[in-house]
């Protein structure tokens, strides 16, 4: 009597079972890490603390070792470097203790202005630049020089009327006393393409025109530039597109 074949055992196929359970485990932890790292604005000490909580439950990590990297800088905007461009050269001209007694400066939301009283530039009437006025310009110059951005030149006046041979309306006055600023600066070696020269006459005041005081503020040009500055699209890139003259509003 034969000895009954034994039947081979069956050969289970494919992986275990338990492969199933531990690949959705790492698959949701892959996920865990992706989503943490794609958070831009995540603080660094929260980040941190998530994976200190991790590398602690997980018991995965040796406690002296740290997969935080240095946090990239956050990105910034051709708009804000422009701005931190601005208020650099602005603050440059304010450590010049020579200035400081004759030119003032204000920051709002349109811009910085660098204010120079018309005594200092101008004799009274006149719009040619006095001599003495010329080692302060330079100094301005040489500041202004070192960017690129746009620059406004403003001739503003107080409101008593002028008539002579040479200007029948502040208008005029205020508008001939910006162009000399522009064109000094651009034979100073500034490209002209840089200037925009701007008239407002005795229409846009600081101080009440009722006092010699309030006149006296009145009296004076602005170099104002402007932070919404159309003619440049970002720091590092000049765009020629040269100069302008405008009447006041």
């Amino acid at each position: 009597m034969s000895k009954k074949q034994r039947k081979p055992k069956k050969v289970e196929e494919g992986a275990p079972l338990w492969m199933t359970t531990y690949s959705d485990m790492v698959t949701l932890l892959l996920t865990f890490f992706v989503l943490l790292l794609s958070f831009s604005t995540v603080e660094k000490k929260k980040f941190e603390q998530a994976l200190v909580s991790i590398k602690d439950a997980m018991g995965v990590l040796d406690k002296q070792m740290s997969v935080v990297q240095k946090p990239v800088d956050k990105i910034v905007s051709p708009q804000i470097r422009f701005e931190n461009s601005v208020e650099r050269a602005v603050k440059n001209l304010q450590e010049i203790p020579e200035l400081r007694d004759e030119i003032s400066f204000e920051k709002d939301d349109e811009g910085v202005h660098v204010r120079i009283s018309n005594p200092l530039l101008f004799n009274s009437g006149e719009a040619d630049l006095r001599t003495s006025s010329k080692s302060v310009l330079d100094t301005v110059g040489s500041v202004l020089s070192e960017n690129i951005y746009k620059i406004v030149i403003e001739g503003h006046t107080d409101n008593v009327p002028i008539n002579n041979d040479e200007f029948h309306s502040n208008w005029e006055l205020s508008a001939a006393r910006a162009v000399s600023l522009v064109e000094y600066f651009i034979g100073s070696g500034i490209g002209p393409h840089r200037f925009q020269a701007v008239a407002y006459g005795e229409y846009q005041p600081l101080a009440e025109n009722t006092t010699n005081e309030g006149r006296a503020t009145n009296r004076r040009v602005e170099i104002f530039i402007p932070y919404q500055n159309d003619w440049v699209d970002e720091i590092g890139n000049d765009v020629s597109k040269g100069s302008v003259i405008n009447g006041g509003e």
